[in-house]
């Protein structure tokens, strides 16, 4: 007998694709920008964003900006199993939060 999926849960593994990803390509982005911007040099923040957990953890919670965006948009266009994904995507980040602001 064959199962039929639910419509509203369909494509919760590209949501959570997309939002695992999307910080991770956001992130050379801004880091250009905000370098450019605030005078200070690409090399050392980049430096920074790998050897210090504060800055790490800046730098990426400004990026899950993006998921955001991601999830407005699939909510508008009815893409609720998508719009799920992208929330458990973003979730996945919170014990690294916890990592990098507390040890």
């Amino acid at each position: 007998m064959m199962q039929v999926r639910n419509s509203k849960n369909k494509g919760i593994g590209w949501g959570f694709l997309i939002g695992t990803v999307s910080p991770w390509i956001i992130m050379p982005l801004f880091i250009v920008l905000y370098a450019k911007f605030e005078n200070y040099g690409v090399d050392r923040l980049w430096h920074d964003f790998f050897h210090y957990n504060k800055t790490m953890s800046r730098i990426l919670s400004l990026c899950m900006i993006g998921n955001l965006l991601w999830f407005y948009i699939f909510l508008n266009k009815e893409r609720y199993g998508i719009a799920k994904g992208v929330i458990l995507g973003t979730l996945l980040y919170f014990p690294l939060f916890i990592y990098l602001i507390y040890f």
